[in-house]
């Protein structure tokens, strides 16, 4: 086109393409509640963390009481379809790089959350964002795959899926990213894991039940429905919610 510039598409847009479409074959439902949270920002100043961290330890907490949000659906020796309910919970972080003049989001998995403390995270968490990416945790493969054909994409990654313990090693048994600090509200995200949560930004609201102002958290809770359905997908949430409005965060927080 004559009024147009035509730049490439480039192969980190191709493979994350390739992965979009595989979650978006997933039939995935998207949840969203809001959280009050009066104690958390006080909190994470208290012990120099993010509220992402808090937020990944309270999720963690959580898979306690319901075992399925932790759990990865993929093939056992006999080629049929099983749900491994996994001990220790590893979170796929969605990680924002900048390459090349172009900004993408990658993604690594943080590996027992349940038994890390929140300053142990928080660490791991920053070394992964300064990292550039053929040094973070398989980052040569995922580099191999940007090229590789795109049929070639889309077979790799189906088949670390059917996989029980590449499907952990590469995607985690959970998924979690934040923008919250660009000012959304609300968004989905594109994992493929069982359960995967979007953290949105915290903000003063005023409560109209009781005509007060609370700092008030959005989280957004995505499942697949071929798993679970609403009513438990529902209940997850509102623990993750009971856990935080009850504070019960800082204790689970403060132990490792």
């Amino acid at each position: 086109m004559k009024d147009a510039t035509k730049i490439s598409f480039s192969r980190n847009r191709r493979t994350i393409s390739t992965y979009t479409k595989i979650a978006h074959s997933l039939p995935l439902t998207h949840m969203t509640t809001e959280i009050r949270v009066p104690g958390l920002k006080a909190f994470c100043v208290k012990h120099g963390v993010t509220y992402t961290i808090v937020i990944m330890k309270a999720i963690a907490a959580v898979k306690e009481k319901y075992p399925i949000m932790n759990s990865i659906l993929a093939r056992d020796f006999t080629l049929r379809k099983k749900l491994y309910l996994c001990d220790n919970v590893d979170i796929c972080t969605a990680i924002e790089k900048h390459e090349n003049d172009e900004f993408f989001a990658t993604f690594a998995v943080v590996k027992d959350v349940n038994k890390k403390t929140i300053q142990e995270l928080s660490a791991e968490l920053k070394n992964l964002s300064n990292l550039p990416r053929i040094k973070m945790p398989y980052g040569f493969v995922f580099m191999m795959l940007n090229i590789v054909p795109d049929f070639i994409k889309f077979l790799i990654l189906r088949l670390l899926l059917e996989i029980p313990p590449l499907y952990k090693s590469f995607f985690g048994s959970m998924g979690l990213s934040t923008l919250g600090k660009y000012g959304l509200t609300s968004f989905d995200t594109l994992f493929i894991n069982n359960f995967g949560y979007a953290i949105s930004k915290i903000e003063d609201k005023q409560i109209v039940e009781k005509g007060e102002v609370w700092p008030v958290l959005h989280l957004t809770q995505t499942c697949n429905h071929s798993v679970v359905d609403g009513g438990v997908s529902a209940r997850v949430l509102v623990e993750i919610n009971r856990i935080f409005e009850s504070g019960e965060y800082i204790s689970i927080c403060e132990t490792k």
